[in-house]
């Protein structure tokens, strides 16, 4: 069961960051659209979001640092969730989520504060 939870979640966390890779611009724009940050910095930590996404992913699949690398994820996941619940409060429901893995962009919602809470 341990090892399906890593599988699952290293696989999560991999794509997910190679996505955002793959797809700066798309991923860059959705930051923008959360307004919550200085735009000079939106590239920087999109580029320093999805590295560590990447590398919580491989940490947890290759089993190097394995707690570390859980503890990054679930500091990514909880800032993810916080910038939804702020985006949600301040009337930006439906926008996309900046959270793409495998091509799909979900609007924000509840439902992705639920998603990260499991996830976590």
């Amino acid at each position: 069961m341990i090892f399906a939870c890593r599988l699952f979640c290293g696989i999560v966390f991999l794509a997910s960051g190679v996505e955002k890779a793959i797809r700066f611009p798309r991923f860059h724009a959705a930051i923008l659209r959360y307004a919550q940050m200085p735009t000079k910095l939106v590239p920087w930590f999109g580029i320093v979001v999805f590295l560590l996404e990447i590398a919580t992913g491989l940490g947890i699949l290759l089993q190097q640092h394995v707690q570390f690398a859980a503890a990054v994820g679930l500091l990514l996941l909880v800032m993810f969730t916080i910038a939804i619940g702020r985006a949600l409060s301040t009337g930006k429901a439906g926008l996309a989520c900046g959270c793409s893995v495998l091509g799909s962009d979900s609007p924000l919602s509840l439902l992705l504060i639920g998603r990260n809470i499991l996830l976590g």
